[in-house]
C-alpha cells in the first residue's frame, strides 16, 4: 500500500506544465519582445534625429570657419539652398569669391552637404549686420527637414577688421 502512494506522489510531481501555463508564458514573452522591438525603433529614430542635428551644427561651424577667412569687406549676406539646387545650377553664388569657394564643403550644393543621411538637404543662409566700421555680426542659419517638421540651427559670430 505504501509503494502505491509513493508512486502516485512521484507521478504527480513529474507531470510538467499544463497547456494553460505554457500559453501564459508565451503571451508574456511575446508582449515583452514587442515592447523591446518598439523601444528599439524609437531609439533608432532618435539617433537619426541626433545625427541630422549634428550634421546641421557641423555645417554651421564650417560656414563660420569659411566666413572668418573671407576678407572683412567681402563678407555679405548669402544663401546656399540645397532645396533649390536644380535652379541654382553648378555655379557658386556670387557672394562667395573664387578663392573662398574651395574652403566650403559643397558651395553649389550639387551633391548636398556630406552627412550621415544623404536624403536630408541643408539650406545655409547668413545675414551680415555692420555693427560699426570695424565690426560685423554674422547670423548663420541652417535649415533642414526632420521628417515632417522643419528644423533650424542658428549661430552668431562676430568678425572684426584686422588692425
Amino acid at each position: 500500500m505504501r509503494s502505491l502512494k509513493t508512486a502516485h506522489s512521484r507521478a504527480a510531481k513529474q507531470r510538467g506544465f499544463s497547456l494553460i501555463e505554457v500559453l501564459f508564458a508565451v503571451a508574456i514573452s511575446s508582449v515583452s519582445i514587442l515592447g523591446l522591438m518598439a523601444m528599439t525603433v524609437i531609439s533608432i529614430q532618435s539617433n537619426q534625429r541626433g545625427d541630422r542635428r549634428n550634421d546641421s551644427v557641423r555645417v554651421a561651424s564650417e560656414t563660420a570657419e569659411v566666413l572668418m577667412t573671407v576678407p572683412f569687406d567681402d563678407v555679405v549676406d548669402c544663401q546656399l539652398l540645397a532645396s533649390n539646387n536644380s535652379s541654382q545650377g553648378t555655379t557658386p553664388p556670387s557672394c562667395l569669391s573664387g578663392q573662398d569657394i574651395d574652403l566650403f564643403p559643397d558651395p553649389t550644393q550639387e551633391g548636398l552637404v556630406v552627412s550621415n543621411d544623404p536624403e536630408v538637404s541643408y539650406d545655409v543662409l547668413w545675414d551680415v549686420t555692420a555693427l560699426s566700421d570695424d565690426l560685423k555680426q554674422i547670423d548663420i542659419t541652417v535649415n533642414y527637414s526632420d521628417g515632417t517638421t522643419q528644423q533650424t540651427n542658428q549661430v552668431t559670430i562676430y568678425k572684426h577688421r584686422e588692425i
